[in-house]
């Protein structure tokens, strides 16, 4: 993307200009992308928590701009590729450590070493905001990888009270951890493995101590959005839930604790598994 910038900026009769910036947008029509906004202010806000309490815990929160109630703009995440567009374009890739091995370089490189841990950075962030904030049809279409490594999610059709067939509540799972996953990071004995567990219990418990704030933003969209989807079951379910999962009555060793079980529980989970593969008959996504 920093190369084809530089060439567009070249060739533009505007490129000298100092405030000159390419930017790489969806235009989307006959889709409501309040949500999709909504969502997008939520991880921006969990993003500046941990930044501010010195977490490395890697979010990429986008830009979405609802221009009607039926159209709009989408910022791209450039430089990155869905797990699905990677492994139907990569014949020589059947997992996503064999993706890594031949994009960052050997297991031990320095390379390697870097892009796991963005990844496990990036696997901690959006595993806690997932379950937070009850995201839900994480197939491989909605996880992509950038070039450094990073996971980064999409597409948040589904959160708080709504999920996919017509909300069956299929995904069980709090966030998705698959063994693949796990594979990345050197499996559950590894380092990366332990570093993951502790990001995601800090990030855990730092948010929690911000869920008044999350409540509030929640309760202040919800008049006049009621039809939005992630309302399906009403405000109050939305909100009560919310502080379930944010365990407002928790002290902090009992959120540490909960976070690890949550960990436990997602991963390899059976729930993950099955929808991964309902979505790989149904429309083609590769597991």
């Amino acid at each position: 993307w920093a190369a084809k910038s530089k060439r567009l900026r070249e060739a533009s009769p505007f490129g000298s200009n100092p405030n000159w910036r390419l930017i790489s947008c969806i235009v989307k029509a006959r889709d409501q992308l309040r949500q999709e906004m909504f969502a997008q202010r939520l991880i921006q806000e969990f993003h500046h928590i941990f930044v501010a309490a010195k977490i490395p815990l890697w979010l990429h929160p986008y830009n979405i701009i609802a221009t009607s109630s039926e159209a709009g703009l989408i910022e791209t995440i450039v430089d990155a590729k869905s797990i699905d567009s990677i492994k139907k374009d990569s014949p020589n890739v059947v997992t996503l450590q064999d993706y890594f091995i031949g994009r960052f370089g050997g297991r031990g490189s320095p390379g390697y070493k870097r892009a796991v841990r963005n990844f496990v950075q990036s696997m901690a962030g959006y595993s806690v905001v997932s379950y937070l904030l009850n995201i839900k049809d994480r197939h491989n279409g909605n996880l992509m990888i950038d070039a450094e490594g990073h996971v980064i999610h999409i597409d948040f059709g589904f959160l708080l009270s709504n999920s996919p067939g017509g909300n069956l509540e299929f995904e069980r799972s709090p966030f998705k951890l698959t063994n693949e996953m796990a594979q990345v990071m050197g499996g559950t004995s590894s380092g990366a493995w332990k570093l993951f567990r502790k990001l995601s219990i800090q990030g855990y418990v730092e948010a929690c101590r911000h869920a008044n704030k999350f409540m509030l933003m929640v309760d202040i969209l919800y008049p006049g959005n009621e039809k939005m989807p992630c309302f399906l079951q009403g405000r109050d379910y939305v909100l009560s839930s919310l502080s379930e999962r944010f365990g407002v009555d928790l002290s902090r060793r009992e959120r540490a604790a909960r976070m690890g079980r949550l960990i436990d529980t997602a991963y390899g989970n059976w729930t993950t598994r099955a929808y991964d593969q309902f979505q790989r008959l149904s429309l083609g996504i590769s597991k």
